[in-house]
């Protein structure tokens, strides 16, 4: 079984050599090492090519957002399970391929593989674990964005893409969200979860920074995907998008009872007086 590894960069000079190494020094032999640079400024490529004998390929010229990049390393990719890493994420071990080979190896019909990552929070040292939801509620914990698949932390066996198609490049940041609902839509698709920590993943990626975006294309692939539109799907919309709202109310709260922690915290107090009627209302509906 190969293992295509595809990661998108661009002006990475800061990390990208972490994402490299933590490639590299897999104890799985059959890997291929894609690198799609974007046109880098800085010094990226020249940390990509003291690696140059590990690599398979690296192609640098100018792409139309992380997804065009995404989609040429997909189209280059030979293995049968395709890896995206991102330049600034590294895999948490150097037995995390062969392990996943191992795994498959026991179960031969898996076409995609996820597992578990952890997100680091800021410069400090402190980590946070993203443990998705079982095989079983994968519909449900594709409602709540963060709880279903993430794409640092999953094997995507290459004939998925062929059957539902490559990402979406409309979207910006949200189209590996907009591909899992296709992956969910599929009755044929074998899914499996492997209780495993993958990757180590920044907070500062442009999912993280921008994550007003991110929502917003998010509810727009949820309104685009047919399983979702049923009363019974629209209903359970309803009630996540009330308890975002009443989460958003304890966020609020908490920002004006600890303004130390944030930089406007009169800003959260507006905001708080306005959605106090709203939490109440919503309550009543839940």
């Amino acid at each position: 079984m190969k293992i295509s590894v595809i990661t998108v960069c661009k002006n990475a000079d800061a990390y990208i050599e972490q994402a490299i190494q933590s490639v590299v020094n897999q104890t799985y032999p059959n890997v291929e090492y894609l690198i799609i640079d974007g046109k880098s400024s800085d010094r990226t490529l020249d940390i990509v090519n003291a690696y140059a004998d590990k690599i398979a390929d690296v192609v640098s010229e100018p792409d139309d957002g992380i997804y065009a990049a995404m989609n040429k390393g997909i189209r280059k990719a030979t293995g049968d399970f395709l890896y995206f890493l991102n330049s600034d994420d590294y895999l948490v071990d150097s037995h995390v391929f062969q392990e996943l080979a191992n795994f498959i190896s026991q179960q031969p019909k898996c076409e995609f593989v996820y597992g578990q990552m952890e997100m680091r929070m800021g410069k400090g040292n402190r980590t946070m674990q993203r443990i998705p939801r079982p095989v079983s509620q994968l519909k449900e914990a594709l409602l709540s964005y963060a709880e279903g698949p993430q794409h640092a932390a999953s094997f995507f066996g290459r004939h998925l893409f062929d059957r539902l198609g490559l990402f979406d490049e409309t979207y910006r940041i949200s189209a590996d969200y907009d591909w899992f609902l296709r992956l969910a839509q599929d009755l044929e698709a074998a899914v499996c979860y492997f209780p495993r920590m993958i990757a180590s993943c920044s907070n500062q990626g442009l999912s993280c920074r921008q994550q007003n975006l991110g929502l917003q294309e998010c509810f727009r692939a949820l309104n685009d995907a047919p399983i979702y539109q049923n009363e019974d799907w629209l209903k359970q919309r309803v009630q996540h998008l009330q308890q975002q709202y009443l989460n958003l109310y304890d966020n609020l709260l908490d920002a004006v009872n600890k303004p130390a922690r944030f930089a406007n915290s009169s800003r959260s107090n507006a905001l708080l007086n306005k959605t106090e009627k709203l939490r109440e209302k919503l309550r009543q509906l839940s």
